[in-house]
């Protein structure tokens, strides 16, 4: 079930008691499938639908309450992800989306709100496809237009009730009053009794819509009420005397941005109508370089209404507003073309500047900014492909390319990037860029031999023009293409060897990073697959490099994932200590960051190497964390794609299979390995050896009950074989507890190691020099130090381990 605090709102919700209660009802009505709350721009709908979601019984809709915020979308091409986004599911693979999208939906008792879909009529005809294929499924729609589809109900929404006669009226009685009294106080003005009438005047003009009523309001800091009034009444003579043309209704609303308007400066005007050209909110500096904007005229129009800012800094024009200054700005052609190129050269400047951070030691605070900019950087990015802009293009890719890898939100990025790819056709260079990332994207949105194809044909195109680190890059995905989706491992060192000495020459030390854990992920699989001696020992030399290379280029995401890679060759080695130290430090990493597969992956190989060692109670906390964690999330859905989650997930329940096998549940675990074996496992070589394991027990002649267990396994879908293991997993119980450990055992040897030479004086720099670590990992262990032995500070920390006997 979705989650309604989620869509609370901040302000009070004035009024609408009745039309919450009619679309309450309307919604109950088991022949209403498709609701559109129909309404002028400003009107509330948006508001009323998210009131009509915390109104609804919480049976009403067993399967959930989701809502695709449609606002920001561009074309009716990305309908779909947005709607798979606001469903917490993901699109993947070679099928259709429409068809993914569809065949998710049906069965399902749900209601999904789509908000704002005037912009995307000619989307309309999936709809009633969805309604169709899934009639248990209701659709509550806001709009300025009616959809004229014949399954739909409309409702519509007029402004707030204001009184149309009564000279002075009581906010108790008037939803509109009230809300013009509380937007007053809001901007520093309590209306006295003597202001009843011009504000009832003043509702009566703008017909109670509550963004004009706002509008209005706001000039209490600087007019009287009458003034207000009469400063409108100047100017909305057409709503006074159209009360029922929905055009003018309409009109009525450019009205009164008009008259704001009117009472700006020339120079914030221009500032206004430039600062429309802005997607998902701006910040000053962008505000500044693109539209010569500076923070007084920034002040200027948030005082009076036309612009938002948050507590972060961050600006932004209402919705509505946005459209009217747009207007604005297309009809002065040169003005327009102007600001919309200097924006594109400031998102994608700002997109290339993410890269030295991305790739260093600031990637959180890059992914920040990132998400916050992404609609400027969609609309940045559009732009240069409709003008064929070389150099923009090439500036933003790589930094969108790995925000979209390591979001997990492959399918947007292979439509962004492979959109790109026919408008470069005839400038190699940057088409093989374009077809490199678009390749890799392709694969890890689950089509690995559609993804093969465009990676071929990008490395033909960049071996002619001598791109020497993008041919190094396409070489790096070819071999991890390989090395996970092929049985044929022979090409994949020849991939390896290639890349690597072109990252060397380059001295490009992520890319070396990263080539040497999949040299690493190579040997390991040589060993866990035909036993290659010496292969383990090789792997555990490449990830040793590989980590120093990523320390080297202060890489926070590169360390995680050598650190994870290590961690399995030391469980392999029955390293087991070791192992778990490599865990636990990417999972903080990966935790900090908030990167869910990185997480996840952390969770599966602690499980995996604690049931290796024997540690029963801690393998099965993992994969129930592990479970639990995706089953939160949709499993896959959403943010954290199916083919990576997912699988995750599988090997997650191989341990489990173990657990359960141990417990004399051999039923129960062939059955979950009867499901496993019908999965897919692109990566089953990258996320944890356990997938080698314990399927060969499927080829064994097994008796008639394991046979028939199998069987059953094969049949069932992923949501309900998580929530069984979850179940059984949680029922077994727990080991009698150890005995408390000795002082000693409190922590490993690495941190023995680190708390005795902080002790001698040594700071962080200096232990990292003495024992051949990077700064970050030595705090990381200072940090678990103090944590375990419950103390926080260098004199408290000698203190206890003198106590101890930990310094001896």
């Amino acid at each position: 079930m979705s989650d309604r605090s989620g869509y609370s709102q901040v302000t009070t919700f004035v009024g609408r008691d009745r039309e919450l209660a009619e679309v309450i009802g309307l919604l109950a009505d088991p022949n209403c499938h498709l609701l559109t709350l129909v309404g002028q721009g400003g009107v509330g709908k948006t508001r009323l639908a998210l009131e009509v979601i915390n109104g609804l019984p919480e049976a009403t809709f067993p399967d959930g309450i989701y809502v695709a915020f449609l606002q920001p979308l561009t074309s009716p091409d990305f309908i779909l992800s947005a709607l798979a986004d606001a469903l917490n599911f993901s699109l993947y693979g070679d099928e259709a989306p429409k068809t993914q999208l569809i065949n998710y939906l049906r069965n399902k008792r749900l209601m999904l709100v789509l908000d704002n879909f005037e912009h995307l009529l000619d989307g309309l005809e999936l709809l009633p496809e969805m309604l169709e294929a899934a009639p248990d499924v209701k659709l509550l729609v806001t709009s300025r237009e009616r959809l004229k589809l014949r399954e739909e109900w409309v409702f519509n929404i007029d402004g707030l009730v204001y009184p149309k006669d009564e000279p002075r009226p009581s906010t108790d009685r008037y939803e509109a009053v009230e809300l013009f009294v509380q937007n007053s106080r809001r901007a520093g003005y309590t209306p006295s009794e003597s202001d009843g009438e011009a504000i009832a005047l003043i509702c009566r003009l703008v017909e109670g819509v509550p963004l004009a009523i706002e509008l209005a309001a706001a000039w209490t800091r600087i007019l009287t009420c009458t003034e207000i009034a009469h400063e409108i009444e100047q100017g909305l003579d057409i709503l006074t005397s159209n009360l029922r043309n929905i055009l003018d209704k309409h009109r009525s609303m450019r009205v009164v941005f008009e008259h704001s308007m009117a009472l700006l400066t020339e120079a914030e005007q221009a500032a206004f109508r430039r600062l429309s050209v802005f997607r998902g909110g701006f910040r000053r500096e962008a505000a500044q370089a693109i539209c010569g904007v500076n923070l007084d005229t920034l002040a200027a129009l948030v005082d009076r209404s036309m612009l938002r800012v948050d507590g972060g800094g961050r600006y932004d024009l209402h919705e509505l507003m946005r459209h009217y200054g747009g207007e604005l700005l297309e009809a002065a052609d040169e003005e327009a073309e102007e600001t919309k190129d200097l924006h594109c050269s400031f998102y994608t400047g700002f997109m290339r500047d993410q890269w030295p951070r991305l790739s260093g030691s600031e990637i959180k605070a890059a992914l920040t900014e990132i998400s916050a900019e992404l609609d400027n950087v969609r609309t940045a990015w559009k732009y240069a492909i409709s003008h064929h802009k070389n150099k923009e293009i090439e500036e933003a890719l790589r930094s969108l390319w790995f925000y979209y890898g390591v979001g997990i939100r492959y399918q947007e990025g292979v439509q962004i990037i492979g959109s790109a790819v026919p408008a470069f056709i005839d400038s190699p260079s940057l088409y093989g860029k374009l077809m490199a990332r678009w390749g890799e994207l392709t694969f890890l949105a689950g089509s690995p031999e559609k993804s093969e194809k465009i990676l071929q044909e990008s490395l033909r195109v960049l071996q002619q023009t001598e791109v020497h680190d993008e041919i190094a890059f396409v070489l790096y995905r070819l071999a991890l293409l390989s090395l996970n989706t092929s049985d044929d491992l022979s090409e994949t060192p020849g991939y390896l060897e290639k890349s690597l000495a072109l990252y060397t020459e380059l001295d490009d030390q992520f890319g070396r990073g990263e080539v040497l854990l999949a040299w690493g992920e190579y040997k390991w699989c040589q060993y866990i697959e035909d036993g290659r001696e010496g292969a383990l020992e090789q792997a555990q030399q490449y990830l040793v490099e590989s980590l120093a290379a990523f320390q080297r280029r202060e890489s926070v995401f590169g360390t995680a994932g050598a650190h994870m890679g290590l961690s399995i060759v030391a469980a392999l080695v029955k390293g087991y200590d070791r192992a778990f130290e490599h865990i636990q430090i990417s999972r903080a990493i990966f935790h900090d960051l908030n990167i869910g597969w990185g997480i996840n992956w952390s969770l599966v190989q602690e499980g995996y190497t604690a049931y290796k060692v024997g540690d029963v109670a801690t393998a099965r906390l993992c994969v129930l964390r592990n479970l639990q964690f995706n089953l939160e999330r949709g499993l896959g859905r959403k943010q954290y794609d199916a083919q990576f989650t997912t699988e995750l997930v599988l090997n997650g329940l191989h341990v489990g299979a173990s657990i359960l096998m141990d417990d004399g549940q051999s039923e129960k675990s062939y059955e979950l390995l009867g499901f496993i074996s019908q999965q897919s496992f692109s990566l089953r070589r990258l996320f944890s050896p356990s997938y080698f394991f314990l399927l060969p027990l499927l080829d064994e002649d097994l008796p008639a009950h394991l046979a028939a267990a199998v069987d059953r396994g094969r049949r069932r879908d992923l949501e309900s074989v998580v929530n069984q293991v979850i179940s059984d997993l949680s029922a077994i119980p727990l080991p009698v507890v150890a005995p408390p450990l000795v002082a000693a055992d409190l922590l490993t040897e690495r941190e023995l190691e680190i708390l005795r030479l902080t002790a001698d004086g040594l700071n962080s720099r200096e232990v990292a020099e003495r024992i051949y670590l990077s700064v970050t990992t030595v705090r990381w262990y200072v940090r678990q130090i103090y944590s375990k032995l419950n103390v926080h500070g260098r004199a408290e920390l000698i203190s206890r381990a003198r106590e101890l006997e930990l310094l001896t």
